[in-house]
């Protein structure tokens, strides 16, 4: 059974409480190119993401945190925009360094 549980922005959230289908709210920041800047629910981190691209899904993974996010960027109708996180099942397998050893 997934959790439905909605964290609104700035809202610190337990990593244990990321759990696949918790949606996060985030507040966006302008970034160069017309890109937004959301900060990440799991930790400091910031995602970058295409800021024409509004009600579209965007997938997102922390890669330090390895969580995955669909990430859905909402025009708040005052100028701004939000990013709405909604926590992924899948837990990929990072690759972190070519080996050394042939």
């Amino acid at each position: 059974m997934t959790s439905t549980t909605f964290y609104s922005a700035g809202y610190p959230v337990d990593p244990n409480q990321l759990v696949p289908g918790t949606r996060i709210r985030r507040y966006t920041d302008p970034a160069p190119r017309s890109q937004l800047d959301a900060e990440m629910p799991c930790c400091d981190r910031t995602a970058r993401l295409p800021g024409d691209a509004v009600q579209d899904q965007h997938l997102v993974m922390c890669t330090p945190c390895g969580q995955l996010y669909e990430v859905e960027v909402i025009d708040e109708l005052d100028g701004g925009y939000g990013a709405v996180f909604t926590v992924r099942p899948e837990h990929p397998v990072l690759a972190r360094r070519r080996s050394t050893r042939r």
